[in-house]
């Protein structure tokens, strides 16, 4: 007769221990697998990890040549800024300089020899000459004088002081020519020569300075 025992020990040993070996084998199987994905996963966020901090190392340089950038932008803005304020102040100054000249003693040697050349290149009779209202205060008897001797007939006309500063403009009755021998046009017309030869001076001293 089987005891108790013996039917315990027989079912350990054909179900139980069979039992126990796939269990045993299937949570090893868990095991691996578990490790397998553990250790992809480690893989996965160590290079996430990289991936980040080279994200940012990049958007970092990238936010500092952007604000690099930006501040050499603004750094040429004031430049410019500071070199239109320089070349306006210039410009107000030639012109006070410009104005104080025709004022001068020079001024009338200098208006009347000028009138004088530019007459010897025009055929017409009648010609208009536009001057300010000071030189036609002051000079419009020695321009006439000038008309006599080149046999024209110069019919005066006076313009704003500030539309002219000095010199004049020569056109026909008809208007269907003007030539502009003003000493505003002088300046306005040399302008980016005046600012270049300027803006060179102040480059050639800041040189020097350094």
């Amino acid at each position: 007769m089987i005891t108790v025992e013996e039917k315990l020990d027989m079912f350990r040993k054909i179900i139980y221990e069979d039992v126990e070996e796939e269990f045993i084998r299937r949570i090893e199987e868990i095991d691996i697998r578990n490790k397998g994905i553990i250790e992809s996963k480690r893989v996965e966020l160590k290079k996430a990890k990289e991936d980040l901090i080279r994200k940012e190392k990049t958007n970092a340089m990238i936010r500092r040549n952007e604000l690099i950038a930006k501040r050499s932008q603004e750094n040429n803005e004031k430049i410019l800024q500071k070199r239109q304020e320089i070349f306006k102040d210039f410009l107000i100054s030639l012109t006070k300089k410009a104005i104080a000249f025709c004022h001068s003693d020079s001024y009338k040697d200098y208006f009347l020899n000028q009138l004088k050349d530019r007459l010897d290149g025009i055929e017409d009779y009648e010609i208009v000459l536009n001057i300010s209202k000071d030189d036609y205060l002051n000079l419009s008897h020695d321009i006439s004088k000038i008309g006599k001797l080149k046999n024209k007939e110069l019919i005066i006309e006076a313009i704003a002081n500030e539309d002219i500063i000095g010199g004049f403009i020569i056109s026909d009755k008809d208007k269907s020519y003007n030539y502009n021998y003003s000493i505003k046009s002088m300046i306005e017309e040399n302008e980016y020569e005046i600012g270049r030869n300027l803006f060179l001076a102040l480059e050639k001293k800041g040189d020097q300075i350094e």
